[in-house]
């Protein structure tokens, strides 16, 4: 019955994360300006949590240069500094956005807001890797809190999948 589940759960994510709009889609675009690459992902969900982790890769970038950006829902104002920190396996790493402000959307009529941080593919392979990732994000009233798993419509099994694929030509 167990194997059933966990059979079952990779079906899901594979389908859910092959259909546009949905938590850890991957699609790529091509610039009709100058050829640029790029990779997104669509933001997926960390476990028991109000927060989604997204990724974008671009061919100007430097090889093992990423794009990681924090989603938050309810329009939570995100800290300036030092804002982003992950507990992998026991280890902390903590990181800066280089937006000085918050940027707020509102898609389908609920509102998120979000920042972006530069980080390095050695980093997002320790998180893919990792058994016990926490992650946590300092908001101007505190902080939020979530996991890094395997659910269905997570961040993890979608950043394995971009880590696979921007592999290639990135």
């Amino acid at each position: 019955m167990k194997r059933l589940i966990v059979l079952l759960s990779f079906v899901i994510v594979g389908c859910v994360s092959s259909m546009p709009g949905f938590p850890g889609y991957i699609s790529e675009s091509v610039s009709n300006y100058d050829g640029t690459r790029q990779l997104n992902m669509e933001p997926g969900w960390l476990q028991n949590s109000s927060i989604k982790l997204s990724l974008t890769k671009n061919s100007k970038w430097p090889k093992n240069q990423y794009l990681l950006t924090v989603h938050l829902s309810g329009g939570v104002n995100i800290e300036t500094k030092n804002s982003l920190h992950f507990n992998v396996d026991g280890s902390e790493y903590h990181f800066t956005s280089d937006d000085s402000m918050t940027k707020f959307e509102s898609p389908h009529g609920s509102l998120w807001s979000y920042k972006s941080y530069f980080v390095k593919r050695d980093f997002l392979e320790k998180i893919v890797a990792g058994n016990n990732v926490g992650v946590k994000v300092d908001t101007f009233n505190g902080y939020l809190t979530g996991k890094f798993t395997e659910i269905a419509t997570g961040a993890k099994p979608a950043f394995r999948e971009f880590l696979k694929r921007s592999n290639v030509d990135y």
